[in-house]
């Protein structure tokens, strides 16, 4: 499965029992946003920030809204990953004015995360 995606998090992996060891590993790329764009048209969409869809959609050209879900990798699943690529103050949410900002300043990167998880 693919999926749009603004961060990437510890909770989107399933954690085997205490016990069992399982390897988990990112291949992580950074694709232009033309790259993002021809593959966010096949993925699914969850994106939980307003802005963020915005200027996915802007971008894109695309019609996404935003779709807060819950996301469990399995192995080679693929994030497409918008990230900002800098520390904001707590609590900031931007607006899209501040993301177009920040995309023209070169500190909003694209990503594709592939997943896999092995047993050992």
């Amino acid at each position: 499965m693919k999926y749009i995606v603004n961060a990437l998090s510890l909770n989107m992996v399933k954690l085997p029992p205490i016990g069992v060891r399982k390897f988990y590993h990112f291949e992580i790329k950074q694709i232009t946003v033309e790259e993002f764009c021809n593959e966010a048209r096949e993925a699914v969409n969850a994106l939980g920030h307003v802005s963020t869809v915005e200027l996915i959609n802007k971008l894109c050209n695309t019609s996404f809204q935003i779709n807060r879900i819950e996301i469990k990798l399995e192995h080679e699943d693929e994030l497409l990953l918008i990230q900002v690529a800098t520390r904001l103050p707590e609590g900031k949410v931007l607006d899209i004015g501040e993301l177009e900002q920040l995309l023209r300043d070169g500190k909003i990167k694209f990503y594709r995360v592939t997943y896999y998880d092995y047993f050992y």
